[in-house]
């Protein structure tokens, strides 16, 4: 077992880790090839050699036994050059993670849960764990005046430099509560090199078949960068066709998604990507990939219908303003509702 200690990540550094420059795909198989899940990812490309099925895996700091764990990232601080070196992948329990991030345990409130953790498994008394707390925060204090520079060089035993994009730094991934928070992440969005993606479909993820059957990608200029329409290997659900109107006799002289993805491949790969309910562009992109045997492009996906749902102050679904059913004109009817919440119009 490892020892547990504290680890408070500089104050500059918040927001800058793994997660943030690797797409979620490569995130989850990390997850599971180094034993931090039992469930294998259905698009996992990694290759961790043969690893048997799992009915559970272990915290490798006080060994309780669970389904799935969280993957902590552990780093060494050079305070002299000040980098900040990734230097092990480590599966632990949430009890075990919050108390070596006591810094976000104290902001969240649950300090004490993090200080209990320390006392169990550390065996120290409640006044060491106290002075521990205090050295850490004496450190911490001192790397926050200062910027470090990542070095994730431990990722390429199973990760190349092609997928770390550390560029995505520039504009962090953000959590979306609040009104305010809305509307700063849509200033970001307009303000970095994000794209905007969407996508019509043959049906629902809910239909085996699924697959792109038009794919709009538009800058934050508003640039449309990529548009067509595709020829199905499957026929287009009715369902689907009552929807977007387009009909398996309408796409039939068009080119497969195959045939157009070396374009599609190179407008998306390493890209910020804006969608309205992301998860779905995204995992019907991720299956028309897996269809033709496709490497799917590296992509950090942002979606929109969140930090609406944020802006407007409400909890359940809200659809996209102006929908046109139309890969081109809902990129645009996006467009136009981020340039709105920028504006808090």
């Amino acid at each position: 077992m490892r020892r547990l200690s504290l680890e408070l990540v500089p104050k500059k550094m918040w927001g800058k880790n793994v997660r943030s420059i690797i797409s979620r795909e490569n995130w989850d198989a990390l997850r599971w090839g180094l034993f931090a899940t039992t469930i294998k990812p259905k698009f996992c490309k990694i290759d961790f050699g043969y690893i048997s099925k799992r009915e559970s895996v272990q915290c490798l700091t006080c060994g309780s036994e669970e389904k799935s764990l969280e993957l902590h990232e552990e780093w060494d601080y050079d305070d002299v050059a000040f980098v900040q070196r990734l230097v092990d992948l480590v599966p632990v329990c949430e009890d075990c993670h919050l108390a070596m991030h006591y810094g976000r345990a104290n902001q969240v409130g649950l300090e004490k849960r993090a200080e209990q953790q320390l006392v169990k498994i550390t065996g120290l008394s409640q006044n060491q764990v106290q002075e521990e707390i205090s050295s850490a925060f004496e450190k911490w204090r001192w790397r926050s005046q200062h910027e470090y520079k990542l070095e994730v060089s431990f990722l390429n035993q199973w990760i190349p430099d092609s997928k770390i994009h550390l560029h995505w730094l520039e504009h962090p991934k953000r959590w979306v509560g609040d009104r305010l928070d809305a509307i700063n992440w849509a200033r970001t969005m307009l303000d970095s090199d994000a794209v905007i993606v969407d996508t019509e479909t043959t049906g629902l993820l809910d239909y085996p078949k699924v697959e792109v059957l038009e794919l709009a990608i538009l800058t934050t200029g508003g640039e449309i960068v990529y548009e067509s329409r595709f020829r199905p290997r499957y026929r287009i659900l009715k369902r689907t066709v009552a929807i977007n109107g387009i009909t398996n006799e309408a796409v039939r002289g068009e080119p497969t998604f195959k045939q157009e993805y070396k374009k599609i491949f190179g407008a998306l790969n390493s890209k910020i990507a804006i969608a309205y309910k992301a998860k779905f562009d995204e995992g019907v992109i991720q299956r028309t990939c897996d269809l033709y045997k496709l490497e799917p492009p590296d992509i950090r996906w942002e979606c929109a219908m969140y930090a609406y749902r944020a802006y407007k102050e409400v909890g359940r679904f809200k659809p996209l303003p102006n929908s046109r059913h139309t890969a081109s004109g809902d990129c645009l009817a996006l467009l136009e509702l981020l340039k709105q919440m920028a504006r808090n119009h």
